[in-house]
């Protein structure tokens, strides 16, 4: 069982996979800011507004997308179709998460990507541990947005306190 981010090459060795995964991604993201705001204001050219507006709109859009995302988590083990559409919303989580500086929300969507798409490639429902990986990858990309909302709300506090 082989993924972008990590290679399982013995039976044996399978049931560290999700630890194994999450050690790469610790070391991956650590160093990433919830937001990179330099990048972000980069890519509005410095439109601090319209950046916190499109921050907001992500949000309230991964809100749904979440929902659909814990669907596919739950039936990756059953249904090609659910591996299929994971593949697909990660990836737009990913770009969308990447063009507003979310770099460790956008590494993680990329790896629940690579997880779900692996087994797309191989035209197979996720088997036990990789239902395990992906579930893990899920929460924390979940759990990745929330200290997206909380700095997201911090940020607009400094802000209106700064300029009134």
């Amino acid at each position: 069982l082989c993924f972008p981010f990590i290679c399982v090459k013995a039976i044996s060795e399978q049931s560290s996979l999700c630890k194994g995964a999450m050690a790469s991604m610790d070391d991956e993201i650590k160093d990433k800011p919830v937001i990179d705001m330099d990048m972000a204001m980069m890519q509005v050219d410095g439109d601090y507004e319209f950046l916190q507006e499109i921050i907001d709109d992500f949000l309230g859009d991964f809100a749904e997308r979440k929902s659909n995302l814990e669907g596919q988590i739950k039936k990756c083990g059953s249904e090609l179709k659910a591996i299929t559409d994971l593949r697909k919303d990660s990836h737009a989580v990913k770009g969308s998460a990447l063009n507003l500086g979310l770099g460790r929300v956008s590494a993680l969507a990329k790896k629940l990507e690579g997880a779900a798409k692996e087994c797309e490639t191989e035209k197979k429902t996720a088997d036990a541990d990789t239902q395990k990986l992906i579930k893990t990858l899920g929460e924390s990309l979940f759990n990745e947005v929330e200290r997206v909302k909380k700095e997201h709300a911090s940020i607009l506090r400094k802000h209106e306190e700064e300029n009134g």
